[in-house]
């Protein structure tokens, strides 16, 4: 039997084998995780109320676009968890802490943008990396967002910026990354709210912003 054979033979007997187990003796589904660190409440509006802006579903990068939980060992070479998924796409999950974030400024009132109020702004983003690194000593949490501010009226662009944020894991295992990535995310969606803010008072109308003075 050459190689090739025997290792067919070998695969075709471990499917079978997994197959006719008792349903209580299937291999256990694999532990959940969400994206979810708690964050501030919406603060009040300015005395020029909130600027309606709609947050589009953030892109991924090639690697991230399922629920796999990504590390890395050595560079350029990515590897998924076996036993370990998000609940969701880790970019599903930021669209709504980047709603929660822009509101706790007290300078942003997210919309839908399809019905009813319409958004003056667009917050565009991807995600570019989410991975629990693995280094000689320790385990860390690189975070990587790119960030666009779009006027939706004027079809221009107020900011860009790539966001980057590594967060010490408290443990060298998939749960210890899940802790480093909400604390990573948390400070990500903050840094985003705070540079919206910027980007959209620096191009607001002069009378906007003589009325928002104190």
């Amino acid at each position: 039997m050459t190689r090739r054979n025997l290792l067919l033979t070998i695969a075709g007997l471990l499917a079978v084998s997994t197959s006719c187990l008792p349903a209580g003796l299937k291999a256990s589904a694999p532990d959940l995780y969400a994206l979810d660190p708690g964050l501030p409440r919406s603060a009040r509006a300015g005395e020029e109320g909130p600027v309606p802006i709609s947050v589009a579903t953030p892109r991924a990068a090639p690697g991230l676009e399922g629920r796999g939980m990504v590390y890395v060992q050595r560079e350029h070479e990515i590897r998924y968890f076996a036993r370990s998924e998000w609940v969701d796409s880790p970019a599903r999950m930021l669209a709504p802490l980047l709603a929660r974030a822009l509101e706790a400024n007290g300078v942003f009132h997210v919309v839908n943008g399809t019905a009813g109020e319409p958004a003056r702004l667009r917050l565009e983003t991807e995600l570019v990396r989410l991975q629990q690194e693995f280094t000689p000593r320790t385990s860390q949490v690189r975070l990587v967002l790119r960030v666009q501010l779009v006027d939706v009226a004027g079809r221009r662009t107020l900011g860009e910026r790539e966001i980057e944020i590594v967060e010490p894991a408290p443990s060298d295992d998939p749960y210890g990354g899940v802790v480093a990535a909400n604390a990573a995310a948390a400070r990500a969606v903050s840094e985003v709210a705070a540079e919206c803010a910027t980007w959209a008072r620096a191009t607001a109308p002069a009378s906007a912003q003589r009325t928002s003075a104190p």
